[in-house]
């Protein structure tokens, strides 16, 4: 286990013990009954400690297809009849619903508040097996056949893993302005109506804008396997740590109408992402005869990089009131990032040392998915 996800979990129970404390303070009436005026445009806004927390259901995009080995052909033969392949890929790999949590915290006074937020996905591993495996290197050196910088290895059996894990926190300044007053909505001009109305729901809707900072982590390990042939007990281990740390500003636009509120959200994060990726590996560690008595034992190589991304969020939350203090709530939020290093991509098929592409250091990744949770006071 990384600890990765151990700083996580840390987060989440300090976000917890922070609720907790800050709600000792007041009183919430947990189990009063919901308010369900329809004066005056609807209940009172909530104010003081919210917690939040959703249980969620995401599913990960899977990097973009690429061979294990060289793409591409090598014609060999006395008259290039003969035509070499690698015959895997990644394209197996699929976005695989993963479940986690989010737990969000903080206070809102006057207006105004603060917002901290945790989210984490379950570790995401998925495999690739193939039997007689043609993975294509590029050789300089002309040891394999074809003779065209090319060589052909055939695996008898090869394994590929790919592990993704994904964790975030969030800390937010927050400001609520007036629900829009149905008064104004009669007496404004239509051009009014039309620049009002992408920020501020109809009859009682109510805007709430945050700025803040985000801090990401996306770290992806691709693990390759293979037994038997020329090159038997093969292993090459790529991995990508992705650390994005940014600026974010958010809005949350929301109406209630009874025990109902329907909520948008969204939120921009322009990230600054401090790449690492590290190969190891070892090729033919059983030794055989010529050609390959010069091969290392084994290899190591490293890439850093520092990449500009954005990434956006859209939150899509319907909740009901179950009690004065306590909704139970349900929705859907998806996620875009640009500018992530994934390492199926960045392997650089070379005898002997193979390494690491560098260019290839940027795919975009989606996260999308179901969240099913809880609300208190917001």
């Amino acid at each position: 286990m990384r600890t990765h996800r151990t700083r996580a979990w840390v987060l989440a129970g300090l976000l917890v013990a922070l609720s907790a404390t800050m709600a000792a303070g007041q009183n919430l009436d947990l189990f009063g009954p919901a308010d369900l005026s329809t004066y005056g445009g609807g209940p009172d806004l909530r104010e003081g400690v919210f917690f939040v927390y959703d249980g969620l259901a995401w599913a990960i995009s899977t990097p973009d297809v690429t061979p294990i080995g060289l793409g591409g052909t090598f014609l060999r033969g006395p008259d290039n009849t003969v035509t070499a392949v690698s015959t895997v890929d990644t394209g197996s790999l699929f976005a695989e619903i993963k479940h986690g949590q989010r737990i969000e915290t903080g206070i809102v006074c006057d207006g105004s508040g603060w917002l901290m937020s945790t989210f984490q996905l379950t570790h995401q591993q998925q495999k690739i097996f193939a039997s007689d495996a043609h993975v294509l290197f590029r050789d300089p050196n002309f040891e394999f056949p074809p003779d065209e910088e090319g060589a052909e290895v055939v695996f008898s059996e090869l394994t590929a893993r790919n592990d993704v894990e994904v964790w975030g926190v969030e800390l937010m300044r927050l400001w609520r302005l007036e629900p829009f007053d149905q008064a104004m909505v009669h007496e404004a001009h239509p051009l009014e109506h039309l620049l009002m109305l992408p920020w501020r729901i109809h009859r009682g809707g109510t805007l709430e804008l945050m700025i803040g900072a985000r801090y990401l982590e996306f770290n992806e390990d691709f693990d390759v396997d293979g037994r038997g042939g020329v090159l038997d007990k093969s292993r090459w281990n790529t991995v990508a740590d992705n650390n994005i740390v940014g600026p974010q500003v958010a809005a949350r636009l929301f109406k209630s109408q009874g025990r109902w509120t329907v909520s948008a959200e969204g939120r921009y994060f322009a990230g600054f992402n401090f790449q690492t990726v590290r190969q190891s590996g070892t090729l033919a560690d059983q030794r055989t005869p010529l050609p390959l008595s010069d091969l290392p034992a084994s290899f190591k190589s490293s890439f850093y990089a520092e990449e500009f991304g954005n990434a956006a969020e859209l939150r899509l939350m319907f909740s009901y009131q179950l009690t004065r203090a306590v909704a139970f709530r349900v929705g859907w939020t998806g996620f875009y990032a640009d500018g992530i290093a994934r390492p199926s991509n960045m392997v650089d098929y070379t005898l002997h040392y193979m390494g690491i592409l560098a260019s290839e250091n940027r795919q975009d990744i989606f996260i999308n998915g179901l969240n099913v949770g809880v609300e208190v006071n917001r």
